[in-house]
Parts: structure tokens; sequence; C-alpha cells
């Protein structure tokens, strides 16, 4: 299963990046971003294996060194169908930079243009896990492993969606480039 061993790579990777983290942290990360956009360049592996693509955007509001909200817009295009997803997710950064954990508040679903799933909308919930790295003042990179539904709570949704977007998975690796546009003053720090 080619789909599997990629999965357990990803994961080994990711469980890799936690060990060096420490190290890492001091020389790619500030943690005084206030205000973050970016894009999930992961879709550049479905254009090559996939039957459909998966766009992400993101836009992040620091409340505080450690939480701040998390607006997600994902699109899975399937030819000349989308189904477009739309979530509201708390995240938490136990060091302030790098690491973090985020949970959906608010997370739905439903298509755009032809239909051909039976129901409308489709509440949704995801977690992930993940680190954020700051290359620069305004330039960052972002790789997080997507659970979605990790309770089985909406199984039913799930596999809907998926008879509808056979690559519409439960697991999803992301990895984003983004835009730091507004970081907390030197004052505000201390």
């Amino acid at each position: 299963m080619p789909g599997h061993r990629l999965r357990s790579l990803l994961i080994t990777f990711l469980l890799f990046l936690a060990a060096v983290w420490p190290v890492s942290a001091g020389i790619f990360g500030r943690g005084d971003d206030r205000f973050s956009l970016d894009f999930d360049s992961a879709f550049a592996a479905d254009l090559v294996f996939g039957r459909s693509t998966q766009f992400c955007l993101g836009a992040e509001l620091r409340l505080d060194r450690e939480l701040s909200l998390r607006l997600v817009q994902t699109a899975c295009v399937a030819g000349k169908e989308v189904f477009a997803e739309s979530g509201l997710l708390l995240v938490y950064h136990p060091y302030g930079t790098g690491p973090f954990v985020s949970l959906s508040l608010l997370h739905f679903g439903f298509e755009v243009g032809q239909r051909q799933l039976q129901q409308s909308l489709f509440s949704l919930n995801e977690v992930s896990l993940g680190w954020v790295w700051s290359f620069s003042e305004h330039l960052c990179l972002r790789a997080e492993a997507v659970f979605r539904d990790p309770s089985g709570a909406f199984r039913e949704e799930y596999s809907m969606i998926r008879s509808g977007y056979r690559d519409y998975g439960t697991f999803r690796v992301r990895l984003a480039l983004g835009w730091i546009l507004l970081r907390e003053e030197e004052d505000e720090k201390t």
C-alpha cells in the first residue's frame, strides 16, 4: 500500500521534527507574529498522484502568546465538482513558537456548483498537530498533520463526501507557505 507507506513516512518525519524542535525554535522561531496568511503547497502532490486536488488557505490571529484563532477555507476539486470546507479553529502554541495543536470550534462543508452529494451542508471536525517556522521578518513555513473526524462522530458525513470525492480522506499532510503581516511590537512583549 503506497498510501499507507507514505503516511507512515510523513508521521515519522513529523516525529523527527518534534525531536529537533528545541534547536530549530531558537534559530527559526520568534513567536511574535500577530496575524498571518498561508497557502497549502501540498496540492502539488495531488496534481501528480490524485484524481482530485485540494487547496487550503488559512488566516491566523494570535490572541496571546499561546492561543490563536485560525480561519481555514479548503476546496477539493474533482473535475467540475468542488467540495468546500470552512472552519474556525482554536490553535494552542505551548511554547509560543514551533509546535502547535489545533481543534475545530466550528467546521462545515458544502458543494459549490454542480451537486453530486445527497446532502447540502455537512458538519465536520478536525484536529491537527504541526510546527511553524519563521524564516524572515515576513515569511513562515507551516507543516501539519490533519486528522479529520478523529472521534468518528461524523462517519456518515465523511463516507458520503468520499462517495463523491474519492481522494478526500480523513488524514492529510499540509505544507503551507505563509506571510506574517503583523508582528508584536517590542515593548508589548515585556
